[in-house]
């Protein structure tokens, strides 16, 4: 997590890192939590924004693509009306609260990144820009995404790089277009391939995860059972809930 120090100054930094962590902390359950347990939402909402821009700043400080992350992360609204909740905090811990308890305690466990999930990308090539866009969203965003016009090196066998680089992948990004469903090719290979992966995972795991550039339907009957994640009309909430998918199975 923390980057760029000298070894003698390690220390005192984690400690200092350790320190101001414990006070956003604090201040997220006295400030934003103890709002939204006496149904203040509206108050909640205005202490929560206020206690997100104040610690992604702190995060920048360390870590930009942290920081990146978790803007991503909390980057949905809820905008039900107060009357359609079950209640204000239960709402609030499902829809950004219990991401913000979860960044915290893993930060708190270590003041250094862990290594990110594993994410493929499978596309056709009729969408290449789309798919490029993604990947650097998702390297911006702290993840470690499988490209194969970046990841696969020279005098690779491809075949066998992607058969490998889909089994070894913890989440697999199905991009569903208009181009892709009906085209017989290789990127039809490469959903066979993550659908036999997907069978060695439980029921309530998520593998695959497929995201629609246009208004298309999935062909296969067993990609039409996930629920998919529309990169249309609105990217950037299409990359929010990629994110928050992937940040609630790693």
């Amino acid at each position: 997590m923390i980057n760029g120090e000298q070894p003698g100054e390690a220390h005192v930094v984690k400690e200092e890192f350790a320190r101001r962590l414990k006070t956003f902390k604090e201040e997220f359950e006295r400030e934003v939590l103890s709002l939204y347990r006496r149904e203040n939402w509206v108050q909640g909402e205005a202490a929560f924004q206020r206690w997100r821009e104040r610690f992604i700043e702190f995060l920048k400080e360390y870590d930009l693509q942290e920081a990146r992350r978790f803007g991503l992360l909390t980057s949905t609204t809820d905008d039900r009306h107060l009357a359609q909740k079950e209640t204000a905090y239960n709402s609030f811990m499902r829809a950004t609260g219990g991401t913000c308890l979860a960044v915290l305690a893993g930060l708190e466990e270590s003041t250094y990144m862990k290594d990110p999930p594993n994410v493929f990308l499978s596309y056709a090539r009729e969408d290449e820009g789309q798919a490029r866009r993604l990947f650097e969203d998702l390297r911006m965003a702290g993840l470690s995404p499988w490209f194969d016009k970046d990841s696969l090196l020279p005098g690779q066998k491809w075949k066998s790089a992607i058969k490998a680089a889909i089994r070894d992948c913890r989440f697999f990004i199905a991009m569903l277009s208009s181009n892709s469903i009906n085209k017989r090719g290789y990127v039809q290979k490469e959903l066979k391939d993550a659908l036999e992966v997907l069978d060695e995972y439980p029921s309530s795991a998520i593998f695959i995860i497929p995201v629609r550039l246009d208004n298309c339907a999935p062909s296969d009957d067993r990609l039409g059972d996930l629920h998919w994640v529309d990169m249309f009309p609105n990217w950037s909430d299409g990359l929010a809930r990629i994110i928050k998918t992937i940040e609630s199975q790693a």
